[in-house]
């Protein structure tokens, strides 16, 4: 098998293994036969997207996006970026609003306790600073940075 035979089969593939985890309501999951999930709907979209495949269900992925309720930085985040997969737009003022009520935006950053399963603050600063650009959102990044 040539070369780009083998990659249009790995590809092939791929595509096969993400769709197939798309749920009936539109959003994907990691584990077939469980809830939908903004992360996992963001990385099934976005490998799909990586690999040039359609996105299967479209209007019904939509839809399931514009019904999720995110409760955290993450869930936040990850429906964000899979409506721009989407090429849809936010509701930039309701995201505005929850990237404002973060005191990183303002370079704020407070005690916390970590501990070793908790992910990098710099992970949470990331998240909060893409966000913030993309509704246009001022950070300050003097404070951020020192």
């Amino acid at each position: 098998m040539g070369g780009k035979q083998f990659t249009d089969l790995l590809v092939k593939r791929v595509t096969n293994y993400v769709v197939k985890r798309q749920n009936d309501d539109g959003g994907y999951t990691f584990c077939q036969e469980t809830e939908s999930n903004a992360q996992d709907t963001y990385y099934g979209l976005a490998i799909l997207d990586l690999l040039g495949a359609i996105f299967p269900n479209m209007e019904q992925t939509v839809k399931w996006l514009r019904s999720f309720v995110p409760d955290s930085l993450y869930s936040h985040y990850y429906l964000a970026k899979a409506l721009e997969l989407c090429g849809e737009n936010l509701d930039e003022k309701s995201m505005e609003n929850f990237v404002l009520s973060s005191p990183i935006v303002k370079g704020e950053f407070g005690t916390v306790d970590v501990y070793a399963e908790v992910a990098s603050e710099f992970l949470s600063i990331y998240l909060v600073t893409e966000l913030a650009n993309m509704v246009g959102v001022e950070v300050n990044h003097e404070k951020i940075i020192g």
